[in-house]
């Protein structure tokens, strides 16, 4: 069971709520399900599904810790040291969904706030459903505002297996071309099998998801595309 010491006071707050063993207050925003996130990191809480159908609940373990604070003798709570980036989603739907900052411009020093929100949701620190958008209002502020992502943006991520072993005759077609053109290699040769590996893995999960992949010096017709397009000629490599 986590030690009680990593919990902050806020992290108790929101495990007491979903408990609902001692704490009759009704969370309301979304900041609270960044620390149920990190509370079911250690196992104190169950979180399903995202948006309006998100949910919690406590687990055992989070049920034994509450008592531990509901005893006579307490452990002690830690102070929040939380990331830059959680820092900044809470700093944002505290200010109602929109705070103003300094802007920083190419060389100078201070905060890049558009690499920070980039790495707030690259590092799952939004609330699902959501996203931040860094906009420009002078030379010396920015606006940052968390806004509704767009339907269809926020998808499951699904692991990708690699194969172990891979012989030549198990080649998809574009790896295969690619093993042949011995000339694009911009690799060593140590690394040549594992770099294979890597793209059949790519190119079968992309099979898998309805794409098309070619290798572009293999078929003419996808030269200038670049990518992988959904019912569409095939993209290049």
């Amino acid at each position: 069971m986590p030690q009680p010491k990593t919990l902050t006071e806020r992290q108790l707050e929101v495990l007491g709520w979903i408990g609902a063993s001692w704490l009759d207050d009704v969370m309301v925003g979304v900041s609270y399900r960044i620390t149920a996130a990190a509370l079911r990191g250690r196992g104190l809480v169950k979180i399903d599904g995202r948006g309006p159908t998100w949910s919690t609940s406590i687990t055992d373990a989070g049920r034994a810790l509450l008592s531990n604070w509901d005893s006579s003798n307490p452990s002690p709570l830690r102070p929040a040291n939380g990331s830059v980036t959680e820092q900044l989603v809470a700093d944002v739907i505290e200010a109602g969904g929109s705070l103003e900052v300094a802007r920083r411009h190419y060389g100078g020093a201070g905060v890049d706030y558009v690499q920070r929100a980039r790495a707030a949701e690259r590092y799952g620190k939004v609330p699902a459903g959501k996203r931040l958008v860094v906009t420009p209002l002078s030379f010396a502020t920015s606006r940052i505002d968390i806004i509704d992502a767009p339907t269809g943006t926020a998808l499951e991520l699904r692991p990708v297996p690699v194969p172990r072993m891979l012989t030549r005759a198990r080649y998809h077609s574009a790896v295969r071309t690619f093993f042949d053109s011995a000339d694009r290699h911009d690799i060593s040769r140590a690394a040549l099998p594992r770099v294979l590996r890597l793209l059949q893995a790519l190119a079968g999960e992309a099979d898998r998801r309805g794409f098309r992949v070619a290798n572009e010096r293999a078929d003419p017709s996808s030269r200038g595309s670049r990518g992988l397009r959904r019912g569409q000629a095939p993209g290049a490599w």
